[in-house]
């Protein structure tokens, strides 16, 4: 089996990466436009939150003071290009792990949107409407 070369594997991370960058935005847009609607960057954030160990809240706000919820959003986003890049290689070399790679860091993306406590009436509410408009 040949080795990809190296400008294939930095193409594949760019494609990862810029799949990645598509995928946020069109997330944020959504978040934008309909009202109650999670952000995912947000959410992403709240569960990096709630996982950090004790400690870890105070260092970030000696670090960043203030602007520690844009710093989070921001390594957030970074961690999620950097991922992305990799599933990109992944895919590169066998598209169907570089897939899986994708669609679960979007279960996991939608699982965080899911138990943030700013989506949940939004949610509640389109399951409360679909259930009422199923005809049996």
């Amino acid at each position: 089996m040949q080795r990809p070369r190296r400008a294939a594997l930095w193409a594949a991370a760019l494609a990862g990466s810029l799949a990645a960058g598509v995928a946020i935005a069109t997330s944020e847009l959504i978040a934008g436009l309909i009202p109650g609607a999670p952000s995912l960057v947000i959410a992403m954030g709240s569960v990096a939150i709630a996982l950090q160990p004790p400690g870890a809240k105070d260092v970030m706000t000696s670090l960043f003071g203030t602007n520690d919820k844009a710093a989070l959003n921001v390594l957030v986003i970074a961690a999620v290009i950097v991922i992305a890049a990799g599933a990109g290689v992944a895919a590169g070399r066998r598209f169907r792990a570089g897939a899986v790679l994708f669609v679960l860091f979007g279960v996991v993306a939608a699982l965080a949107a899911w138990h943030s406590r700013s989506s949940l009436p939004f949610l509640r509410s389109r399951l409360l409407r679909s259930r009422s408009e199923q005809v049996w």
